[in-house]
């Protein structure tokens, strides 16, 4: 006996895999809450697999399905790609774009901007009012030595303030960087800005 498959099989197979594509690209392109303005700061830990993942962002309210969530993240390959950290999610976000974002380490941002002019105290309270830093905090992440892991700052003399290293700029900080990482940030920011010709005056 063979089986001959007929054409109202073959449409009915084809209208299937139709369905089942509609409602996957539904499931996975189309957010919870397409008008939702909501953010919610996830924490993405170390070692949680994308079931965890998925089933901690459903109980949240981000996202409508745990289940398009796994197999989105299974058909694309991306299921061991998904990276910890604190991230910014929305109801509005699809869970392409989550998972994308889970995938390039995307991480939440604090946005700083360093005026041109502030002294240390000034960036100080400006951290503290925003909430980002304790004053004191700051002030002693600034006085720490960081000359073993940058060389412009060898030949600074001992006691001097890093004021002008500082350079005033937009920062975009990771949420839960220390105060003393984000010292390093800046100092890396006036590393790369540094030209030759300056180089040159602080060797002089």
């Amino acid at each position: 006996f063979k089986f001959k498959p007929n054409k109202k099989m073959f449409l009915i197979a084809t209208l299937l895999v139709a369905v089942f594509g509609l409602v996957f690209a539904w499931g996975v392109y189309t957010p919870k809450s397409i008008s939702s303005q909501e953010t919610v700061l996830y924490d993405a830990k170390t070692g949680s697999g994308d079931e965890d993942i998925a089933a901690e962002l459903e109980d949240q309210g981000i996202i409508k399905s745990d289940w398009f969530f796994r197999l989105y993240a299974l058909f694309s390959g991306k299921s061991d790609k998904l990276q910890a950290g604190l991230y910014d999610f929305s109801p509005g976000m699809s869970i392409a774009a989550i998972i994308n974002k889970l995938v390039t380490g995307d991480v939440a941002k604090h946005r700083i901007t360093l005026i041109e002019g502030w002294d240390a105290v000034d960036i100080a309270n400006y951290l503290e009012k925003k909430n980002f830093y304790k004053k004191d905090e700051f002030l002693a992440a600034i006085d720490a030595d960081y000359s073993q892991e940058f060389a412009f700052l060898k030949s600074k003399p001992k006691g001097m303030s890093l004021e002008g290293y500082i350079f005033p700029d937009t920062y975009r900080v990771p949420v839960g960087t220390s105060a003393e990482q984000f010292v390093r940030i800046i100092l890396n920011n006036f590393n790369n800005r540094l030209g030759a010709e300056l180089r040159k005056k602080i060797a002089a």
